[in-house]
């Protein structure tokens, strides 16, 4: 068996990277009908331009954005400009043929289910796949089994023992609409002084 580390958390800063922080800045830039491209995108974010185009190429299929003719830039260079063609508050999770992801909507269902008045006196996993499927995303087993691991192991969640087993959402951890995301990151163990070194960075498993 490999190295097994407990980490314990002292503080937290979120890092302007990432889809979510691009969607937020393309939402700012494409405020009240304003036009905006990628360069301007760039420079509001630590992405890099790469991913920005692919990002909107995969917006622009789903209809999110649409071109929006050009500008010149600084160095005389064409820049395609492109248009908000609508703003949800939350990251449109798109593939490469433009299609609408389900990718977190099964976590949001079950989250909204933990929060709501049927599972004040306890769920199951089996209440996860039935009440919180709708007619358009299904809570599977496997994924109430894993997010309810993950909320498991950050404390959010009361066991309430029984067969099948239970959970109750603690009250002081149902703190808002969204759900909680689970984080994947890579450390760097220095074994000959059992430390870890650098910060650790930690980014949303699967995206």
């Amino acid at each position: 068996m490999g190295i097994i580390l407990k980490l314990t958390v002292g503080s937290t800063t979120v890092v302007n990277r990432g889809l979510d922080h691009t969607w937020a800045v393309i939402r700012r830039l494409g405020k009240d009908g304003a036009t905006f491209s990628a360069c301007d995108v760039c420079r509001a974010s630590n992405d890099s331009r790469g991913t920005i185009s692919e990002f909107l190429r995969r917006l622009s299929l789903a209809g999110f954005v649409r071109p929006a003719g050009e500008t010149v830039g600084p160095k005389g260079v064409n820049r395609k400009l492109w248009l908000l063609m609508q703003s949800p508050a939350r990251r449109p999770i798109v593939t490469r043929t433009g299609g609408l992801s389900d990718a977190g909507k099964s976590r949001q269902q079950a989250w909204n289910f933990m929060r709501g008045p049927m599972s004040r006196q306890g769920f199951t996993l089996a209440d996860l796949t039935v009440y919180a499927t709708t007619s358009e995303v299904a809570v599977t087993l496997a994924a109430a089994r894993s997010f309810v691991r993950g909320l498991k192991q950050g404390g959010y969640l009361v066991d309430l023992g029984g067969r099948p087993k239970q959970w109750r959402l603690k009250p002081s951890m149902n703190t808002g609409p969204l759900p909680p995301a689970a984080l994947e990151s890579q450390v760097v163990f220095d074994r000959n002084r059992n430390m870890v070194f650098g910060d650790i960075v930690a980014r949303e498993a699967g995206q």
